[in-house]
């Protein structure tokens, strides 16, 4: 009868401290490893979303010149309608842009754009570029995932936005552009992506004035001073491009 009570009181005693200790520590460990992978998960899409909106300014700028209707190629973006590289990120979202800053200014048509001494309306933009822009205050803005913001009002809404001019020839050709991420360390997320920056380059450029000039000219200039007898897009004209002793014109079939 004692050895039964025992047993009785032993079972109805509950669980002892370090047993709760040990339950709560597995609690915790459970919890933090559940986070870990929300938070990359969450991480993940952030970066999947950051990697969509820079696909999203390429093509906003140089549209896709391997797009066809039958033979004939289809040009779109920015570089196409205005024969340059956006300046600042904000000129593929407003017509109306500060002159020296080249910061987008919202109007409503041309007269109020100009209403403001130093602003330009650009007549050939056809924009808008950019499509899924966010709003902060009165002010249209196209972030990283991640949510970055410009230190100051610089119309590159919180991307490393830079031009380059690779030739010396005083115009832009090149674009480098980066998410700084979480910028927080030296992880997979915090470091700047993409590494290398370089989103548009010269040869993009020298493909869509080379389809440009295909819609109005009879054919096209050859350099064949080197071995694969690149296409010169600086001479759209059969006589300048015959002026040349290492450049062929080649005619349409």
């Amino acid at each position: 009868m004692k050895n039964n009570l025992q047993k009785c009181n032993r079972k109805n005693a509950g669980f002892t401290l370090l047993e709760l200790v040990v339950v709560v520590a597995v609690m915790g460990l459970i919890s933090s490893m559940a986070m870990d992978v929300y938070t990359d998960n969450s991480n993940q899409k952030r970066f999947e979303a950051t990697k969509q909106r820079l696909a999203e300014i390429k093509f906003a700028i140089i549209g896709d010149p391997m797009m066809r209707v039958g033979s004939q190629a289809v040009l779109s973006g920015y570089y196409n309608d205005m024969n340059r590289l956006p300046e600042t990120l904000s000129e593929l979202v407003y017509q109306c842009h500060d002159a020296s800053s080249y910061i987008g200014v919202t109007a409503v048509d041309q007269t109020a754009c100009e209403a403001t001494s130093g602003n330009i309306w650009e007549i050939s933009w056809h924009g808008p570029y950019l499509t899924n822009i966010q709003s902060s205050g009165s002010n249209l803005v196209f972030r990283d995932a991640w949510g970055n913001k410009s230190a100051s009002t610089d119309g590159k809404y919180g991307w490393t936005y830079t031009l380059i001019d690779t030739d010396s020839d005083s115009t832009n050709d090149t674009i480098q552009i980066q998410s700084s991420g979480l910028g927080a360390g030296s992880g997979d997320y915090e470091t700047d992506y993409p590494s290398t920056g370089n989103l548009i380059h010269k040869v993009d450029l020298d493909r869509i004035d080379h389809l440009k000039g295909l819609t109005t000219t009879s054919g096209y200039c050859i350099n064949t001073s080197v071995s694969d007898h690149t296409i010169d897009s600086t001479y759209s004209d059969k006589d300048l491009c015959n002026t040349e002793t290492d450049r062929s014109w080649a005619a349409f079939p």
